[in-house]
């Protein structure tokens, strides 16, 4: 039913495809964060079931109430083995490609809800840490419609943004022109996706603003303002002298390029501004060149327009559903029965939409 409000809003000419614009909001679960446990949580909680199960057994003159309350033990120790599972599940997916430390760290806090095995501890816009979903919408800029959602596995942006895209063009049957989101979904990877699909985006990266704003820590030495020089493969510092290709490393699973000049940093003036090191060195992600192409289009003046718009349009249907539908927590529990609550709701949205423009046609 989502799908044909969608078809339908393109049939009335609601929906131009010139830009999408694409937002997350989080909503609570029908959970509480009590009941969030870590794997140490949830042993602790499995031995005090066994010792209370193990008292009651013993207990010769227990009566029909106490058989009850040891079916009710047994029930709540099944939720929590079954709980168990599905973390260490989350965390062997988790470590994945991490250190010895960040090991130690996901094991330490990754937490499931005994409630709600689905949802995620996350921190909301007024500041409130709660059970939650990240629900991701992608909405076309020319009435607002939704053309897509997605209930997220975890607070993740940067996964969920093509997915989204993938998801618009399957229902809409065909591909926008260009696809705008905020910084959180922004990544190297998503950028060399994006230039794969042939899809024209605007996302700045987390540090576009600072840049722009001039505003870095390190002022005049930072490294937005050493220039980068794809025909020599060189850098050239704010001084003029270059910085030249030292080595090729790996680490964390990406590829980088170091350069440096070691002799010129030792007779420059400003060397301790620049640097606390010996010499300054300059590290250059391998799809670094996806991240300065991204920065070359939002500098066009057309492409900033088109970018103000997305703030409204992204925004506006979930500032709607949670402020003035006061719809602020999920009614029911699981990840598939909550995507069908965000159906609805988009779908509510969209209809009235096209209600409003058809009173306007009027």
């Amino acid at each position: 039913m989502f799908v044909q409000t969608v078809q339908l809003a393109i049939e009335k000419g609601l929906v131009n495809f010139e830009v999408l614009s694409i937002d997350s909001v989080k909503i609570r679960a029908n959970a509480s964060s009590k009941k969030d446990k870590s794997i140490d949580g949830l042993n602790r909680l499995e031995d005090t079931i066994k010792e209370k199960l193990t008292r009651f057994m013993d207990d010769v003159d227990r009566d029909e109430r106490r058989d009850e309350e040891i079916e009710a033990l047994r029930r709540q120790e099944a939720r929590v083995v079954e709980a168990k599972e599905e973390l260490r599940k989350r965390i062997e997916k988790k470590k994945e490609g991490k250190s010895g430390k960040e090991l130690e760290k996901i094991e330490k806090n990754e937490k499931i809800n005994l409630t709600d095995f689905d949802s995620h501890t996350m921190q909301q816009a007024n500041g409130e840490i709660n059970p939650a979903y990240s629900m991701t919408t992608a909405v076309d800029a020319h009435h607002d419609i939704i053309t897509h959602f997605q209930i997220n596995e975890e607070d993740n942006d940067g996964k969920a943004l093509v997915p989204v895209i993938e998801g618009s063009r399957e229902k809409c049957g065909q591909s926008h022109e260009i696809v705008a989101a905020d910084a959180g979904f922004a990544s190297l990877d998503n950028y060399e996706k994006l230039a794969a699909m042939n899809q024209e985006a605007l996302i700045p990266d987390r540090r576009y603003d600072v840049d722009r704003r001039g505003v870095q820590k390190k002022g005049a030495f930072d490294t937005y303002h050493f220039t980068y020089c794809p025909e020599t493969n060189w850098y050239q510092c704010p001084h003029g002298i270059p910085l030249f290709f030292q080595n090729e490393y790996s680490a964390g699973g990406r590829n980088f390029f170091r350069y440096a000049n070691r002799a010129a940093c030792l007779s420059c003036c400003d060397r301790t501004r620049c640097t606390k090191s010996e010499y300054r060195t300059i590290t250059r992600d391998k799809k670094e060149g996806y991240r300065e192409a991204m920065r070359h289009c939002l500098s066009k003046s057309e492409n900033k327009e088109k970018y103000k718009r997305r703030s409204h349009c992204s925004e506006s249907p979930n500032g709607n559903i949670k402020h003035n539908l006061k719809y602020r927590i999920y009614m029911r529990r699981g990840r598939d029965k909550v995507a069908m609550e965000g159906s609805l709701l988009c779908m509510m949205h969209n209809i009235l939409k096209m209600g409003n423009f058809s009173m306007q046609m009027l």
